[in-house]
């Protein structure tokens, strides 16, 4: 017997499914200058990806009609078939504790979590459950902080500091509840919905590209705010994420670098109303034996 994971459609797929197959190599190619044509073609189909998403059926339902709203209406059932299968965790966890933890979970991608947030009236265990099944359904991710000192980066994963994605970033959008006509008119991407749609596709494309797990880092000390938005190694690959105010770097936000061994990296960002671009510094430490090979 074989068992076989299958994913959303990435980015890329959705460009290929749509027809758009030179706009998808363009992603899945070697990083490239574009024209500023391609460029708003590729910020515009992403704006639509965002709201979209890469459930099969959802993405058929839109290119069937051309009516994003046929595709939201896909979404609902989706999310209405998850619901009515929650009866069936009983008596592991409580069908509506499963609900309000999903849909908070939807609302709280890009921060930390903490059990005792996720709903009220459960104990922390009762919730930490229901957290937990939803993770074993596949629904949705945990993505723990660890110390970025050693590898592999499991070894120091924090048990109870750690965040979350949705398994699909349009099943984000219909459990958020957010307004459509007013998130997709954003002319920044990294906008929408307080950057939380931005942070979810790119820890989504991230898990799409590699079978090893998700991490990130904050730092822990009082009052500090410093985070790496994600982690990953891979053998032969160090998975960068440079996540900048253009947003074609966020189109391609896994760059490869052909090193040997296993490396982790990611960037520091965070929004402010008065900042117009974010620089970033890619660094190796010198004194460490993958570099000078």
């Amino acid at each position: 017997m074989q068992f076989f994971r299958l994913h959303p459609l990435c980015f890329a797929e959705y460009l290929q499914a749509t027809g758009n197959n030179e706009a998808a190599n363009i992603v899945l190619g070697s990083p490239q200058t574009v024209s500023q044509t391609i460029h708003e073609f590729l910020c515009e189909e992403l704006r639509r990806y965002f709201f979209i998403g890469g459930m099969p059926e959802s993405v058929v339902a839109y290119l069937e009609t051309g009516s994003m709203r046929e595709s939201f209406e896909v979404q609902a059932e989706i999310c209405d078939t998850y619901r009515l299968d929650f009866s069936k965790y009983s008596p592991h966890a409580d069908k509506y504790c499963l609900n309000f933890v999903l849909t908070t979970v939807a609302q709280s991608v890009g921060q930390q979590i903490k059990y005792s947030r996720l709903a009220d009236g459960y104990s922390n265990p009762t919730l930490k459950k229901a957290f937990n099944l939803l993770c074993l359904a596949n629904i949705i991710r945990k993505v723990p902080s660890v110390d970025p000192s050693g590898l592999p980066l499991g070894a120091t994963a924090a048990a109870n500091i750690f965040k979350a994605l949705m398994v699909d970033i349009g099943l984000m959008r219909h459990l958020t509840g957010m307004p459509v006509d007013v998130e997709y008119r954003k002319a920044d991407l990294l906008n929408i919905y307080r950057g939380a749609m931005a942070e979810q596709f790119v820890g989504q494309e991230m898990a799409f590209s590699q079978k090893e797990d998700l991490y990130y880092w904050s730092r822990r000390a009082k009052s500090s705010s410093a985070e790496v938005d994600y982690k990953a190694s891979c053998f032969q690959y160090a998975l960068m994420l440079n996540r900048q105010k253009r947003i074609s770097c966020l189109c391609r936000c896994i760059l490869p670098f052909r090193l040997h061994g296993k490396v982790a990296a990611g960037r520091l960002h965070r929004l402010h109303d008065m900042k117009t671009e974010v620089i970033i510094y890619d660094y190796a430490d010198l004194n460490v034996q993958i570099t000078k090979s």
